[in-house]
């Protein structure tokens, strides 16, 4: 349990520092020339990090009481990846922001930071 939580601390503090950039880049898009393309390509970069945070994840070893906790968290991350991964195929803006709207990213997103918070509570219980 304490090494599938230092191992979830990693991987949580990549997807965080991720998620900043994914932030930095999204205000700096606003003063683009093209800023639809500029957030897509933020888009995508967040796709990648929820993807690569939930595989990595998928493959702790945690004990057999913080297992739903780790599905449900990477279940979470799963549906972080497919809102980014529907922002990076805008093609437009208005069909941009009708997703950003139906995406609710900032439930989404602490939906996950929530997931985390209940599995590193898990595993620090069976340390």
């Amino acid at each position: 349990a304490s090494r599938a939580g230092s191992q979830l601390a990693q991987a949580y503090a990549e997807l965080d520092r991720a998620v900043g950039t994914y932030e930095t880049e999204t205000v700096a898009c606003r003063g683009a020339s093209q800023p639809l393309p500029c957030v897509t390509a933020a888009d995508r970069t967040a796709v990648a990090a929820f993807a690569a945070f939930a595989h990595r994840v998928s493959l702790l070893a945690v004990p057999a009481g913080a297992a739903a906790d780790r599905r449900a968290l990477v279940a979470d991350a799963v549906l972080a990846q497919r809102a980014f991964g529907r922002l990076a195929v805008a093609r437009s803006v208005g069909a941009y922001e009708r997703t950003v709207a139906a995406a609710d990213l900032g439930r989404v997103v602490a939906q996950v930071e929530s997931a985390v918070t209940r599995l590193e509570a898990q595993l620090a219980s069976t340390a």
